[in-house]
Order: structure tokens, then sequence, then C-alpha cells
């Protein structure tokens, strides 16, 4: 593999679980150092992960979706536009089935990635 290492996380707006989030980066920064964060750039989750991330030393790649030109497709478009931009991993915190995560992790197996997935479904512990 040649290039900087980037890591695609992608989690769902209501992801309640943080601890499992930061364990996870710290897991993925012990394995990668110095790789790259990729995100869609939502402030409710996808900032906090980047936030963590960059407290470990690393980087980010943000990539907001373009809402006033895209209209509702934006959030998938971009999504869809990440998975093709071809992470070395992918790291979803999907919660109850979310349609954008859940989405992203279904292009991102399509596409052959590699990809990891943590769930936080309600009535689960």
């Amino acid at each position: 593999m040649t290039g900087q290492i980037r890591i695609l996380v992608t989690i769902s707006r209501d992801w309640r679980r943080w601890g499992s989030v930061r364990a996870t980066m710290k897991a993925l920064w012990s394995e990668f150092p110095g790789a790259v964060l990729v995100h869609g750039d939502n402030p409710l989750c996808d900032r906090k992960v980047a936030t963590l991330w960059k407290a470990l030393g690393g980087t980010e790649e943000a990539w907001p979706a373009d809402w006033a030109t895209e209209g509702r497709a934006a959030g998938p478009r971009r999504n869809r536009r990440m998975v093709e931009s071809n992470p070395d991993v992918v790291v979803a915190f999907v919660r109850n089935g979310s349609a954008g995560a859940s989405g992203t992790v279904a292009m991102a197996v399509a596409a052959g990635l590699r990809v990891h997935v943590l769930a936080d479904d309600e009535g689960e512990s």
C-alpha cells in the first residue's frame, strides 16, 4: 500500500455510546499512526469523532454535504463520493439501522472495502 492510510468513519447522528467511539479511535490510531480520518463533517457526530482523532495527533479530511445545491440527496451523494475515494478502512457506528451510516456501509461492502461495523440498537445493553 502506498501513500497515507485513510480511514472513513460514518456514524449515526443519534449515536450514544461515545466511550466505544473513543476506544475505537485509540485502537485505530495504534494500528494506523498518522492515518487521515475521512468524515462527512456533520456537526452532531462527525466533527466529534474528528475532534477525538485530532486529540490523538491525527489529521482529518472533511467532506461536507452540499445541501444548497443537492438538496435532500446531498448526504447520500456525499457518502457515495467518500466511498468512491477508496479509503483503506471504513468504520461505521450504526444506531437503529440509520439510513446514512447503513447506506455508507452497504456501498463500502459492495465496493469491496475493508469495513468494521459497531452497532448500538435500542433494547441492547
